[in-house]
């Protein structure tokens, strides 16, 4: 019985300290669209978002998922103190990214004139191109280290150097140049990948001090081939692709089929409609490496444990939000100026879908870090196909609207369709809704 509270703790200590950052990063991100809406207008919005979106894209391909590796082999071989075998795996993987992030780079120069002319047409500057190509090395990074803290359960600097540092320094730059007026509409982008560059130097730093404290004699650390790393990232770079295509193809259609006006009145819905999963991103970056902990030390029922109790926090925190966007949508737009106020049933069909993904729970982490990572791959293959071919008849019948539906759609598939198999695989629902708890045991 012992087990079934000595973890349940962390998860809301650990959740508390990640909210709370989650929430200062949503202010900042919030006030940092405000100022770029206010001084360079819903154009400069949708450039911004264009930029963001491709620099993930490439991310990805660069990282091939061994972002969520490190956090899986850190949080399962760490013992106590001991961070030698833990930290091998960290620094293999490092050089890794830094390889594959510079041939990454390179390619997106490669074709810059098929990236420009596909998205950028009507802006005379390869400026957008090229702060894509600098930022994927440092974005890796900060996405491997950032996600590596988080496995040596070091998670106020997991959060604080992903969620808050960038949003920060891009806001505190965004500020001096307004102050000198130097107020370009391509000014953004500079400051963005400015503040990429320093925070992720940062969390390399921090975490090499860590590691460098920490270390011990005590054990013989034996070599891994990177194959052996591949052969578990892979599927999970698969996963990733997937996820972000959903997440980004609604941006990239929306460019394509449209203009970067309607980008920026799209992309500011996303980001007020991402409130309702604020406790859902908390909770992963505590309970992502305890599930992997848990289950490969056998502790299943802890492991239960604390999948119904991060469930129910989720829950109970993401209803009241889902209600008040419901109810001040166009309030809430109105902040960001008069041309984004249309968006405000966008606003209301994103949100939706942002709560199935809250109350289904964290059941992405969960077959990931339980070796079921191609369970869950084939799940977001599918989402992802239906996403796309969503979103590319809806947008040009519907616009905005039809975007949103497609998005919202694809994330109910994906994590309905992930709570299903956990139920097959663990023979228990993640999902937590009091009134439906008889449906459950029936079922």
């Amino acid at each position: 019985m012992r087990i079934l509270f000595a973890k349940t703790p962390d998860i809301f200590k650990g959740s508390a300290i990640s909210f709370f950052l989650k929430v200062t990063s949503f202010i900042l991100g919030y006030i940092l669209h405000f100022l770029i809406a206010k001084i360079y207008g819903a154009s400069s919005v949708g450039i911004y978002s264009i930029i963001q979106t491709l620099i993930n894209i490439f991310v990805v391909l660069s990282v091939m998922g061994l972002d969520t590796t490190s956090l899986r082999l850190i949080s399962q071989y760490k013992d106590g103190f001991n961070t030698n075998v833990s930290g091998y795996y960290y620094k293999r993987i490092t050089i890794f990214i830094l390889f594959s992030s510079s041939v990454v780079t390179s390619l997106v120069l490669a074709i810059s004139p098929v990236i420009k002319e596909s998205f950028f047409g009507d802006i005379n500057s390869y400026i957008p191109i090229i702060v894509v190509a600098i930022a994927i090395p440092f974005m890796s990074l900060l996405k491997v280290t950032s996600e590596s803290f988080k496995g040596f359960n070091k998670v106020k600097s997991a959060s604080l150097f992903i969620f808050v540092l960038v949003p920060l320094f891009n806001i505190i730059f965004i500020v001096i140049l307004d102050l000198i007026n130097s107020n370009g509409y391509l000014m953004p982008l500079i400051t963005y990948l400015c503040s990429l560059i320093i925070s992720s130097l940062l969390c390399f730093y921090f975490l090499l001090k860590y590691l460098y404290r920490t270390r011990t004699e005590s054990k013989t650390v034996k070599n891994v081939s990177y194959r052996s790393l591949l052969k578990i990232s892979l599927p999970m770079l698969v996963t990733s692709s997937m996820l972000l295509i959903m997440s980004w193809t609604d941006i990239l259609m929306i460019g394509y089929f449209m203009n970067t006006n309607d980008v920026g009145i799209y992309s500011i819905a996303v980001k007020v409609a991402t409130i309702t999963s604020f406790t859902l991103t908390a909770v992963n970056t505590i309970s992502a490496p305890k599930f992997s902990e848990l289950f490969w030390k056998k502790e299943i029922i802890g492991l239960k444990k604390i999948v119904e109790t991060s469930s129910k926090l989720i829950f109970l925190s993401s209803t009241p939000i889902l209600f008040f966007i419901f109810f001040f949508s166009k309030d809430i737009l109105s902040l960001f100026g008069k041309e984004f106020i249309g968006g405000w049933f966008v606003l209301i069909i994103l949100g939706m879908g942002q709560f199935i993904n809250s109350i289904t729970g964290s059941v992405g982490y969960l077959l990931n870090m339980t070796g079921n990572q191609k369970v869950y791959r084939n799940i977001a293959i599918t989402s992802a196909l239906c996403n796309i071919l969503l979103n590319f008849i809806l947008i040009p019948l519907f616009g905005l609207m039809g975007a949103a539906i497609a998005t919202a759609f694809s994330t109910a598939l994906l994590n309905i369709g992930s709570t299903i198999q956990v139920k097959r695989i663990f023979g228990w629902w993640t999902i937590y809704i009091p009134f439906i708890n008889l449906i459950k045991k029936a079922l």
